[in-house]
């Protein structure tokens, strides 16, 4: 186990999000390690964006 590894969320649940803004940073002490949180967090998107209108 990587104990130098881990996420920063970096918005919660209902935060406004920019254009180009990161949502998370993923931190790892081994390129292995990090290189598998890559692939994990393009394959199970676990957070989804939804255009926010001002017309009502």
């Amino acid at each position: 186990m990587d104990k130098g590894a881990g996420v920063y969320l970096h918005k919660k649940v209902g935060d406004k999000v920019k254009k180009g803004e990161p949502l998370f940073t993923i931190y790892a002490q081994f390129k292995a390690d990090f290189n598998f949180a890559i692939v994990a967090s393009d394959k199970e998107a676990s957070y989804k964006i939804k255009a926010e209108s001002s017309y009502i």
